[in-house]
């Protein structure tokens, strides 16, 4: 469920399909892989299982009509998830030591304290992408694909 979440929540922030109607737009397919982990393991995924869901979301690729795993879209798309995984963690730390913080227990279990956390994230990623690509933790491949 947290899954469908982060991904209704990422389509919807990124726009759901690239304005330029390309569907390998670097920037938003970026911005797209990114949110979707961000908020994933902002949220409280661990980091494993948002790739491991990572992986599947790839394999499936070819019944969408996406390239196959391991393709150099299929690699692109999991650098950039593996971004959005370490920006989750960011944001889920930048929420852990903020003075209003109210303890861990609260981020597993409060709704409000996730929220912040994916918040968090959601600023991060769009910011780095904004800016190129780069954020404090690493950056995206914005390359072409094709």
């Amino acid at each position: 469920m947290a899954a469908k979440t982060a991904l209704e929540l990422a389509e919807e922030i990124s726009g759901g399909v690239p304005r330029s109607g390309d569907p390998f737009d670097p920037d938003w397919n970026a911005r797209h892989h990114g949110l979707w982990m961000a908020i994933l393991v902002a949220q409280g995924i661990s980091p494993d299982d948002a790739r491991l869901l990572a992986v599947a979301h790839e394999l499936d690729g070819p019944r969408s009509g996406a390239p196959t795993y391991g393709s150099t879209d299929s690699r692109i798309d999991m650098r950039n998830n593996e971004m959005g995984i370490k920006i989750g963690l960011a944001a889920r730390e930048k929420v852990e030591n903020s003075p209003d913080h109210p303890g861990l227990g609260e981020i597993r279990g409060g709704e409000g304290q996730m929220r912040k956390a994916a918040e968090a994230a959601i600023e991060m990623v769009m910011a780095a992408v904004d800016a190129g690509g780069c954020s404090r933790v690493g950056c995206f491949d914005m390359s072409r694909r094709g």
